[in-house]
Formats: structure tokens, sequence, C-alpha cells
């Protein structure tokens, strides 16, 4: 066998080790769905003299998806919450739904990483200057925890952005747990 053959059987071997190890039986393919609630973070522009850069609020998002081994797809509706901003009374809500492409890598038997990207319409609502939706990109990092073959506790951060009618850009940085459930 030649010296090239030897190293490209050696190659195939090491990514069929590596393709078995990513599709154990605590990380198979299928379909589920996650709910979460969590804590997010607001940062918009301001024209005003007030200290008005940030405001944390309370945000909750529902999706599902299918996992093929250690990539899937997604599809997400997440509220950010509705913050109070100054000046007052102005108040700040974003709201998105979309869709995610999510690449998994296992950390071990039952735990697995999770990377999303992809793009979402999002709705900004300000008191001071009514709605506004956009497209925006998502990102977003994460765990998820088995803790049964069918359920899973997720850990999850979330980045995605909007652009008001005449008050600038607003980021929203969401951290969130909740309930994985697979099918």
């Amino acid at each position: 066998m030649s010296k090239t053959l030897r190293i490209l059987v050696a190659a195939l071997a090491l990514a069929a080790g590596t393709a078995w190890a990513q599709n154990g039986p605590a990380h198979g393919s299928g379909p589920y769905l996650v709910g979460a609630l969590g804590v997010n973070n607001y940062d918009y522009d301001c024209y005003w003299a007030y200290d008005c850069r940030n405001r944390t609020t309370g945000m909750a998002k529902v999706g599902g998806g299918i996992r093929f081994g250690f990539w899937g797809v997604e599809a997400w509706y997440t509220d950010f919450g509705r913050a109070d901003i100054q000046p007052a009374p102005d108040t700040l809500r974003l709201r998105s739904a979309g869709g995610n492409a999510v690449f998994y890598w296992n950390f071990a038997q039952s735990m697995s990483g999770l990377l999303r990207a992809g793009f979402a319409n999002v709705e900004q609502k300000r008191a001071v200057d009514g709605r506004h939706n956009t497209t925006s990109a998502t990102l977003g990092l994460g765990f998820v925890l088995d803790l049964a073959p069918q359920v899973g506790l997720e850990a999850a951060w979330d980045v995605t952005g909007s652009e008001g009618n005449n008050t600038g850009s607003t980021t929203a940085s969401a951290v969130s747990v909740g309930l994985r459930v697979k099918f």
C-alpha cells in the first residue's frame, strides 16, 4: 500500500470515528420543541441627555427544529420583553420570528454545545416612534444537557438587532434557560 493511500485510509477512519462520536445515542437526529424563559438586555440609540443606553427585561421564546446529527435547522418566535426607557414614558419592545441553521458539537455523552446563525423578521416598537419591522441577522450560542432520552435542558445566549422609524438601532442580547423535548 502506498504512503498516500495509507494516509487517505487513516484520514477516512478518523473522519468515520469523529462522525460516529458526533451521532452517539444521546445526541440522535430528529425533531424537537423548545420553550425558554430568560433575561434580555437592550442596548439602544438615544438622542436625549439621559443615561438610556441599556435596559434589562424578562424574555420568552418558543421554537422547534430538526437535528441531523451534528447540524440542524430551527424556527423561533422570541419576545424580548418590554422595557421602560428614558425619557419617560417611552417604552421599547422587540419581537422576532425567524429561522436558523445550527451546528452541534458533543462535549460528553449527555451534553452538546450549539452555534446558531440565521435571519429573523424583527419588530421594534417604541412609544415615541411606533412600530417598525426589519430583517436582521441572529446569532446564538448554547448547550443542551440531556436529562432523559427525550428531554433536555437548554441554556442559550441569543443576539439580534432592529431599527426604529426615527429612533435608531437596538440590539437585544438575551440569556435563557428552557426545556427541549425530542420526538
